[in-house]
């Protein structure tokens, strides 16, 4: 199992966020790092609501 760090939290960001969180076989943890904390708030909200188990972000 792997960590990943996402860096930026615009559309890109979300897409491969969601592609990775789909594949926790493979990824066991996802961070999201971005200037703007509610970009990665609402990251993690998609990802909660699609049933995609813990987010872990981080903003810088």
């Amino acid at each position: 199992m792997s960590r990943v760090m996402i860096i930026g939290a615009g559309g890109v960001a979300t897409v491969v966020a969601h592609k990775v969180a789909s594949h926790p076989e493979i990824f066991s943890e996802v961070m999201i790092a971005s200037r703007t904390q509610s970009k990665c708030d609402a990251i993690i909200k998609s990802l909660e609501q699609r049933g995609l188990k813990k987010a872990q972000w981080e903003s810088a």
